[in-house]
């Protein structure tokens, strides 16, 4: 009996530790030191056949969905993030397109004196590939940021 119950508190414990290992990767993200909290979305593409809007926000699924597509691939974490546009709004980043591995390692996200959203990124250029890729990170920033202009800025 003493057995058992060891047995179902170590497996217990196994369980929890799988799931918070699970959700932390669902935890919002705050750039380098202080600014605006901000969840980093994963398994986006750029749509090859858009024009690249003037902003780099996004504030409503219908431009969302001509922007990007879902980049969907089995396992655990193969889902995009999901956004939900009554609560959070995008920003991103794109890059023209290379033949390059390239890297864009997000940054801060501040309010500037002017109340401009500010956002900081760094670009990491690699390898030459024989393909070409076009480049993109994208945030999901809280609704109430939602009326500000956004700026992005490499650092």
């Amino acid at each position: 009996m003493k057995k058992r119950m060891m047995w179902c508190v170590a497996a217990a414990a196994a369980v929890m530790i799988v799931v918070s290992a699970c959700a932390s990767g669902l935890r919002q993200t705050k750039g380098a030191g202080k600014g605006i909290a901000y969840t980093v979305a994963q398994r986006y593409f750029l749509n090859g056949d858009v024009r690249m809007p003037a902003s780099a926000k996004v504030d409503n699924e219908a431009d969302f969905n001509r922007l990007f597509g879902m980049a969907t691939v089995m396992g655990p974490d193969g889902q995009p993030t999901p956004i939900d546009f009554a609560r959070s709004f995008a920003i991103f980043v794109a890059l023209p397109e290379t033949d390059r591995s390239t890297d864009i390692t997000p940054g801060k996200l501040t309010v500037a004196a002017d109340g401009t959203l500010r956002f900081t990124y760094r670009v990491k250029r690699g390898d030459k590939r024989s393909y070409t890729i076009r480049p993109l990170l994208l945030i999901f920033v809280d609704k109430a940021y939602a009326g500000r202009k956004v700026v992005t800025e490499e650092i």
